[in-house]
C-alpha cells in the first residue's frame, strides 16, 4: 500500500493503479486500496471508474465517509454539482462541520452559479472552526469575484513590416443584488502605425 501511495504523490499515477489493482486482486475488500485506486483514477480524469471504485467500497462499508466524499467530489468535477451538493448535505447532517465535505459543497454551490449560497456554507464553517484555511481561501475568492472590478490591459507589438500596433482595453464588472449576475462595459482602442 505504501508503494502505491508513493507512486500516486509522486504523480506516477499509472504504475500506482497498477499497484492498486494488485492489491485489490489480493484482497477485494481492501478499504485503502480500494480509496487510493478511486483517487488516482480521479487524478487521471476517469471520474467515471473513479465512482464506481468508491461505489465499490461503499458496498463494502456503508458508512464510509471518504468514499462519500469522493463521490461528491468526483460528480462536481464531472459537472453533476447538483448531485454532488446534495450528497454533501446529506454527509454534513451526519458530520457537521467535516471541512473537506464543506469545501466540496461550497465549490458545487459556486460553480452551479450560486455564489451567495457557497458564502453563507463557508461562513457556518469559519464560524464552528475559524481555523479551517480552505474555507477561509475559498471565501476570500468568492468575495473578490463579487466586488466591482476595473480590468486593464495595454500591448503593443512590432511586426516584421515595421508597423507597430498598440491596444488598450478597459473593462469593468458589476455585480448585481442577486450575486449571479454580472455586466460591465468594455473599451477597446486600437492604434496601428506603419
Amino acid at each position: 500500500l505504501g508503494l502505491a501511495l508513493a507512486l500516486s504523490w509522486d504523480d506516477q499515477l499509472a504504475p500506482a493503479l497498477a499497484e492498486y489493482d494488485a492489491l485489490l486482486a489480493s484482497d477485494p475488500s481492501d478499504r485503502e486500496a480500494g480509496l487510493g485506486r478511486a483517487r488516482v483514477l480521479s487524478w487521471m480524469v476517469r471520474q467515471g471508474p473513479a465512482k464506481a471504485e468508491y461505489e465499490r467500497v461503499l458496498v463494502e462499508h456503508p458508512d464510509d465517509v471518504e468514499a462519500q466524499r469522493g463521490i461528491g467530489r468526483v460528480q462536481s468535477w464531472r459537472g453533476r454539482q447538483r448531485d454532488a451538493s446534495q450528497r454533501m448535505e446529506v454527509l454534513l447532517q451526519d458530520h457537521p462541520h467535516d471541512r473537506d465535505a464543506t469545501v466540496i459543497l461550497a465549490e458545487s454551490l459556486n460553480w452551479m452559479g450560486r455564489p451567495d449560497r457557497a458564502e453563507g456554507v463557508l461562513r457556518e464553517q469559519l464560524a464552528a472552526d475559524p481555523s479551517d484555511s480552505r474555507a477561509t481561501s475559498l471565501l476570500a475568492d468568492l468575495e473578490f469575484d463579487q466586488r466591482p472590478r476595473v480590468d486593464l490591459d495595454w500591448r503593443e507589438s512590432h511586426q516584421s513590416d515595421d508597423l507597430r500596433i498598440t491596444s488598450t482595453s478597459l473593462a469593468s464588472r458589476f455585480q448585481f443584488g442577486d450575486v449571479r449576475s454580472f455586466a460591465g462595459p468594455r473599451y477597446e482602442l486600437g492604434d496601428y502605425e506603419p
